[in-house]
Parts: structure tokens; C-alpha cells; sequence
């Protein structure tokens, strides 16, 4: 009972672990404008998260809920579209705006977000979304392998319980045909007041050592007597 106990503990830690980092790290909002720094409405705001979150800002506003880590966010209409390349590396609430450009010549910008400030940053952003790509891989491995682990200890634990089951049941049964065979054993002595434990045999299909166990518990209850008589032993019903 206590190897299950300590792999159900083990398995609670598991999945404890697999919770981590469910909860996302920060909030980014903004506004979209165009070039005239006018709202634009009916924008389609997308960002690189896994999975990949996907808005239709009506009013010109749009917010995402975003762990650490390195995004782009792409906003479009038919006309006009901007791409900008973010890092995330603190909690807390952060505001990006966005200018919409013709889409031809829109910018691409990366920007870290540290203290609320927004500054530019050199990196170039296809390199940003492999190295998240990259971390968002070996997470999926790592989950993998401790669901992977977390299973076999539940299959192991099952395994466990069935065995220690079937060792009991069996061990019943056991228990059940010796008590058997003893009551047996013990009215063919008081039948005959007294037997020789060779005849006592001849009644009973057990092997002599399960035959001699038998007598000597019977014995040591003060029900029988047994007597030593040559080569064999007399055995003799006690009343009780």
C-alpha cells in the first residue's frame, strides 16, 4: 500500500507539472490606425501563439493574452496591412498601436516590451518565430514524455492491485480447503476413536506432509493425540 501511495504522489507532482505555464504571462492591447491616424475599422489582427489567435477589431481596438516569448502581430484589411514583430519577457499589461500602410509598403518592426516601454529592437523576425517555434517544440516533447511517464505508473499501479488480489483470492482458497480437509480429517477420527495416521491417509487424497500439518494443528488445539507406535503413529479423538 505504500508503493501505491508514493506513485499516486508522484503522479499528483506530474501533473502538477504539466499545469505550469498554463496561465498566460501578459496582456497586449492597442489601436490600429491608418495613415491619416484615423481608427481603421474592420480589421483582422492575427498573433503567432500556439495555437494561433485570430481578431476582428470593429472599433479599431484589439487585445491578446500572450505568455512570454517572442510574436508577430500581422493586422490587414484589403487595402492595407502592418506587420509587428514583439518580445515578451514580463508579466503585466502592455499597449502596442499599430499603423496600417499600403500594402506594398508596409514596416516590419521588432519591439521588446521591458518597464512598459516599447523599444526597437534589431533581431529580424523570421529568426524570432524559429526560436519560438523552437521552445514550443521541446515543450510538446517534455509534456509527451511525462504524460508517457505518468501512464505507465498508472498501469503499474493497476498491475500492482490485481496481483496483490489474485494472491489473496488464491491464498483464501488455500485456506479454505485445509480447513476443509481438517474438519474431514477429524470426523473420520472420531468415527473410529483411533486411527493410524497411514490409514487416516487412505481417507484423505492430501500428501503425508499436508496430512502430518493437519494432525499436528489438531493436535496442538487438544482435539487429537497422537502416539508414537513403530514406524507409524496412532492417532486417538479427544472428547472435548
Amino acid at each position: 500500500m505504500k508503493n501505491h501511495a508514493y506513485a499516486a504522489l508522484l503522479i499528483s507532482i506530474i501533473l502538477g507539472i504539466l499545469c505550469v505555464n498554463i496561465s498566460y504571462a501578459a496582456i497586449i492591447t492597442g489601436s490600429i490606425y491608418d495613415l491619416s491616424l484615423q481608427k481603421e475599422s474592420d480589421v483582422i489582427i492575427e498573433i503567432n501563439t500556439i495555437p494561433k489567435q485570430v481578431s476582428v477589431s470593429k472599433d479599431g481596438e484589439y487585445t491578446f493574452n500572450v505568455n512570454n516569448g517572442n510574436y508577430t502581430l500581422h493586422a490587414y484589411t484589403e487595402l492595407s496591412e502592418a506587420n509587428e514583430s514583439i518580445i515578451i519577457d514580463q508579466e503585466g499589461n502592455f499597449t502596442l498601436d499599430i499603423i496600417l500602410e499600403d500594402k506594398i509598403l508596409y514596416l516590419q518592426k521588432d519591439i521588446k516590451l521591458t518597464d512598459y516601454d516599447l523599444n526597437i529592437s534589431t533581431n529580424n523576425p523570421s529568426d524570432n518565430n524559429n526560436n519560438n517555434n523552437t521552445k514550443n517544440s521541446m515543450f510538446t516533447w517534455v509534456g509527451g514524455i511525462i504524460l508517457l511517464i505518468a501512464l505507465l505508473l498508472i498501469i503499474l499501479i493497476l498491475f500492482l492491485r490485481n496481483k496483490d488480489a489474485r494472491e489473496s483470492s488464491k491464498k483464501n482458497v488455500v485456506e479454505e480447503q485445509l480447513d476443509e480437509f481438517e474438519h474431514k480429517l477429524l470426523s473420520i477420527i472420531k468415527k473410529n476413536k483411533r486411527i493410524t495416521q497411514k490409514d487416516l491417509r487412505r481417507e484423505i487424497p492430501l500428501s503425508e506432509a499436508k496430512i502430518s500439518l493437519i494432525i499436528s494443528d489438531l493436535e496442538s488445539k487438544g482435539k487429537i493425540r497422537k502416539i508414537k507406535k513403530g514406524r507409524g503413529n496412532i492417532i486417538i479423538f479427544m472428547k472435548g
